[in-house]
């Protein structure tokens, strides 16, 4: 009976030292840096009068339309004896322009969705099972746009003064000054407004159908020749000033006017 309590005593005694173990564990800590931020003064630029607001704005640079023709052969795996086509969705990927140029680069792409069948009997032209794809007939071009509104490149310049003077004793001193300037604008896109295709699907056929059946070359290769007409928008995001902003004139195709006394462009102060 000692024994065991002896035992107990003894286990009682370990869980004591595990305790004051865990309550003599602490972690090490250290400041690595500590700095003191100066507060710099401000002022401000541009200031409106009473009943005004400046607002960053789309603004209409220009609106285009162009015309973009497009050729494409298509190849199918099988001789059918329907096909229909479908242009579905046209996308404007990338729209660059050339600062101080007006030379505007696109880049795009048509999806056209396509559906045809094959012939299952070549004697009497029977139809198989309906089949369909989706391809997309890919574009470039670059054209000169004409501007309503001049569109704001920024502006960076960097002037430096180097001075050799003599301070006495024979010793020059040479300095080297330079001042930068940054004003940096947002960039030129483009919004697609409407779209209007023109195509036309040639079909690779050679002499009456019956013959071309013989030969296996009904509807093997198709010739997608189309005329793409985009309109777009050109905008870029600018600083304007708006008075009397209580009072809002929606423009449509019967009443488009501009009125400088609600709009006037912001002049940058340098």
């Amino acid at each position: 009976m000692v024994m065991r309590k002896g035992s107990k005593y003894m286990k009682n005694d370990n869980k004591n030292d595990n305790d004051m173990s865990r309550c003599n564990i602490h972690c090490e800590s250290e400041i690595l840096e500590c700095n003191t931020i100066i507060k710099c003064n401000s002022k401000q630029y541009n200031k409106v009068e009473e009943n005004m607001i400046i607002a960053k704005v789309p603004i209409i640079l220009s609106q285009v339309e162009l015309e973009i023709n497009i050729e494409h052969e298509l190849e199918l795996e099988i001789k059918t004896n329907y096909i229909s086509s479908e242009s579905k969705h046209t996308v404007i990927k990338e729209c660059n322009i050339v600062p101080h140029t007006n030379n505007l680069f696109i880049e795009g792409y048509v999806e056209k969705y396509i559906e045809y069948s094959g012939i299952e009997n070549i004697e009497t032209l029977s139809g198989g099972k309906l089949k369909h794809m989706t391809i997309r007939l890919p574009f470039k071009a670059v054209t000169h746009v004409p501007f309503d509104i001049k569109p704001r490149y920024g502006k960076v310049t960097k002037k430096s003064v180097e001075v050799l003077k003599s301070i006495g004793l024979n010793k020059e001193v040479k300095e080297q000054s330079w001042v930068y300037y940054n004003k940096p604008e947002d960039k030129v896109y483009c919004e697609l407004d409407w779209v209007k295709i023109l195509e036309t699907n040639i079909f690779d056929i050679l002499g009456n159908k019956n013959e071309v059946v013989r030969k296996n070359q009904l509807g093997e290769k198709v010739i997608m020749k189309m005329a793409l007409h985009i309109g777009l928008k050109v905008l870029q995001n600018q600083s304007v000033f708006i008075s009397n902003f209580g009072e809002c004139t929606t423009l449509n195709k019967e009443n488009i006017s501009f009125n400088k006394d609600h709009s006037l462009e912001l002049e940058h102060k340098e």
